[in-house]
């Protein structure tokens, strides 16, 4: 994870193991365990995120995606404060970049429309 405005970091390795909690049709729900290294105080804590990805209709171009995040304390420390603002911030900046990239994925693939033409 590249880390901006931080005057100690400038580059998190992280590593993200994904448990999927569940899937079918309607319904994603990811638990996504997150691990940075080399950056102070990185063994006093690590991050948990939330990912539902729902959708009502299976055959919907559409779909609801909801993340939430929280840091967990493994150790106690001073920084405590500080280490949540940055993760959090951190975490927010990662995401709206994922999504970025989302939107582009979804913007090359056909729409249905498309597709029958494509047939016809």
């Amino acid at each position: 994870m590249q880390l901006k405005d931080n005057t100690w970091v400038k580059v998190s390795p992280t590593t993200k193991n994904y448990l999927c909690l569940e899937h079918n049709d309607k319904i994603i729900n990811l638990r996504i365990f997150n691990q940075v290294k080399d950056i102070p105080y990185c063994d006093t804590f690590n991050t948990e995120e939330n990912w539902i990805i729902a959708s009502p209709d299976p055959n919907s171009e559409r779909c609801i995606f909801r993340s939430t995040m929280q840091v967990i304390f493994r150790k106690s420390t001073l920084f405590k404060g500080k280490i949540e603002t940055n993760a959090k911030n951190t975490t927010k900046t990662n995401f709206a970049n994922y999504l970025k990239w989302v939107q582009a994925k979804a913007a090359e693939i056909p729409k249905n429309d498309e597709k029958s033409e494509e047939i016809s």
